[in-house]
C-alpha cells in the first residue's frame, strides 16, 4: 500500500519534476532526444530518492542500530543496554569499531550483507564516546556524512573540523567547562527537542572529583553551518542538530554540502577524564540530562520511546501525582531514571517512590525525613548493631528515646548512646520503658536496675473526710508509701 501510494504520487508529480529537472522548460513526456531524456531521468531519480527517503523517516517497529566505538565496559551500564532499554523498536545492535567507513566489515554492518546477511540494512548509526578520534578523519569516516540514515555522534572529537575530522562543526573541542549546578543553557530551538524549557538547567553531573571539567564540548556556538544549537555549557556546544538538507559547519572537511539524513551531536563526558577513549559514561548526566538525551535521539532518529501513559507525562517511571507532591508541584525535581537521588541519601528517587505505600511520609527531597540525624536509607537497612527502623518516625518504638540514641549495643554509655533496642519499648524487660529508666537514672539495659521513685510527692485526697473505722486514709497513705511529703485532704468534688 505504501509503494502503491508512492507510485501514484510520483506519477502525479512527474510533469512538474521534469520541468524542474529541465531547468524550468516544459517538455512533453515523450522526449525524442535520448541525451536530454537521460539527463532528466538521472535528475528525476535523485529527486525521487529524496522523496522515498522522506517517507521512510517514519518510526519503524523493527530497527537496526549500528554503534561504532571501542566497545568498552561502561562504568554505568553498557551503551547497548541503554539503547535497548530506553527505545522500544530496537531489534538488533551491531557494535564494533566501525571507524573505517570503507572497510568490508563496516559496509556489511551498514548494508546487512556478509556476517549480517538477512538482518537488513542499518537504520541508525551511533558514534560512541569511547574511541580514538584520529580514526575518524575525512579519509576514513567521511562516508558517514553521505548516509541518508540518521547519524548520532556522542562526541565533538569525531565531528569537529580541527584535525581533519568529519567537519560537522568548523571548530575544535574544549576541555575545561565546569560541571555542576545549572551549567547547561538550553536554547529556544533546543527546548522542544530536548523536552525542556529554554534557559538554564542542570543536565550534567561529575561522579568523580577529577571529572568536574567536561572533556570534549564543541568549541563555541557559531561554526555549525545549518545546524541548530540545542544546548551549551559556558559558551561551548553540548548538543546540536542538523535537519535533512542542512549544511555542515565545514563542507570541505565533511565532503558534502548538505546532509542527506538527520545528524545529532550530543556530547557525552568520560568520567574519570581518561583521554578520548574513556568509557561511554552515560552516568555523567543528571536524570534531567539523561531524559533530554533520550528525547533528542527520539527526535533525530526513528527510535521510539515507550509511551509513559497519562500518569507519567515525563516518562521517568514516577507517578506525576507523587512527583508533584514532593517536588513542589514540579516534574523536574525527581526522576526514576539513571539512579537519580534528589536528596542525596542512600535511596534513589525510584526506591523512595516504591516505598510510598509502606512509608507515606518518606520525603525524597530530604535525606533524613524524620529529622532524627539518621539517613533514611541507613534507617531502612540498619547500621552496625542497629536494626532497621522507621525512617519517617524519630522514635520507632515509642519509648521516649530517639532512634539515633538507641544504638542497640546492649551497653549503656550516655543519653546519646543508650545501648537500647530502637524497636523495643523495654529493652531489658524489667517492666520500665527505656525512656522512663533513663529519666529515673537507671540503666535501661540492666533488668536489675530499676528507676528510683521520686523523693517528694504531694497527694491530693478528695472525699467527705470521714473518721474511717480502720484507720484514717491519710495514715494509710503516709505509712505505706515512703515518698509522700504532703496530703491535701478535702471534698474536692467540684
Amino acid at each position: 500500500m505504501k509503494s502503491r501510494s508512492l507510485i501514484i504520487l510520483c506519477r502525479s508529480l512527474l510533469s512538474s519534476l521534469i520541468v524542474a529537472a529541465s531547468g524550468g522548460r516544459r517538455l512533453p513526456l515523450r522526449v525524442k532526444n535520448n541525451i536530454t531524456l537521460m539527463n532528466i531521468r538521472n535528475k528525476l531519480g535523485a529527486l525521487l530518492s529524496l522523496l522515498v527517503l522522506g517517507l521512510s523517516a517514519a518510526p519503524s517497529s523493527a530497527l537496526v542500530i549500528m554503534i561504532s566505538d571501542l566497545v568498552p565496559a561502561d562504568s554505568a551500564g553498557n551503551i547497548e543496554t541503554f539503547f535497548s532499554s530506553n527505545f522500544t523498536n530496537v531489534t538488533e545492535i551491531r557494535h564494533s569499531n566501525w571507524a573505517n567507513f570503507n572497510a568490508a566489515g563496516t559496509q556489511d554492518a551498514l548494508n546487512g550483507t556478509g556476517t549480517f546477511a538477512g538482518g537488513g540494512a542499518a537504520d541508525v548509526v551511533i558514534i560512541g564516546r569511547s574511541l580514538s578520534s584520529g580514526h575518524y578523519d575525512n579519509f576514513d569516516a567521511s562516508g558517514y556524512n553521505s548516509l541518508p540514515i540518521p547519524v548520532v555522534s556522542l562526541t565533538s572529537y569525531t565531528v569537529r573540523q580541527n584535525g581533519n575530522r568529519m567537519g560537522w562543526h568548523g571548530s575544535s573541542t574544549t576541555t575545561g567547562q565546569q560541571i555542576g549546578g545549572n551549567e547547561s543553557l538550553v536554547t529556544a530551538a533546543g527546548g522542544p527537542i530536548l523536552g525542556l524549557g529554554a534557559g538554564t538547567h542542570d543536565l550534567l553531573s561529575a561522579v568523580a572529583a577529577a571529572a568536574d571539567n567536561f572533556n570534549g564540548l564543541g568549541q563555541g556556538t557559531t561554526a555549525f553551518g545549518g545546524g541548530a544549537i540545542l544546548a551549551s555549557v559556558g559558551g561551548d556546544t553540548l548538543a546540536a542538530y542538523w535537519a535533512v538538507g542542512s549544511a555542515p559547519g565545514n563542507p570541505a572537511a565533511a565532503t558534502v554540502n548538505a546532509f542527506p539524513g538527520a545528524r545529532l551531536l550530543f556530547n557525552v563526558d568520560n568520567d574519570p577524564n581518561s583521554g578520548n577513549n574513556g568509557a561511554n559514561d552515560l552516568a555523567n548526566m543528571t536524570a534531567a540530562g539523561t531524559q533530554a538525551f533520550i528525547n533528542a535521539i527520539a527526535f533525530a532518529t526513528p527510535l521510539t520511546v515507550a509511551d509513559p501513559g497519562p500518569d507519567d507525562a515525563d516518562a521517568d517511571d514516577l507517578l506525576d501525582e507523587w512527583e508533584r507532591l514532593w517536588g513542589g508541584g514540579s516534574l523536574g525535581i525527581l526522576s526514576g531514571l539513571a539512579g537519580a537521588n534528589a536528596d542525596g541519601d542512600s535511596l534513589t528517587d525510584l526506591e523512595e517512590f516504591n516505598l510510598r505505600d509502606q512509608f507515606p511520609n518518606l520525603d525524597p527531597t530530604k535525606a533524613d525525613s524524620d529529622s532524627d540525624t539518621l539517613d533514611d536509607g541507613d534507617e531502612l537497612a540498619g547500621a552496625g548493631a542497629r536494626p532497621a527502623t522507621d525512617p519517617t518516625h524519630p522514635d520507632t518504638d515509642g519509648d521516649g528515646l530517639d532512634d539515633a540514641a538507641e544504638s542497640n549495643t546492649g551497653s549503656f554509655v550516655s543519653a546519646t548512646d543508650t545501648g537500647t533496642d530502637p524497636t523495643s519499648i523495654d529493652t531489658d524487660g524489667d517492666g520500665f520503658d527505656d525512656g522512663t529508666e533513663l529519666a529515673g537514672g537507671s540503666n535501661p539495659t540492666d533488668p536489675d536496675d530499676a528507676p528510683a521513685p521520686s523523693s517528694a510527692l504531694v497527694v491530693m485526697l478528695s472525699d467527705l473526710v470521714p473518721a474511717d473505722p480502720a484507720g484514717n486514709i491519710e495514715t494509710f497513705l503516709s505509712t505505706n508509701f515512703t515518698n509522700v511529703t504532703e496530703i491535701r485532704h478535702s471534698n474536692w468534688a467540684n
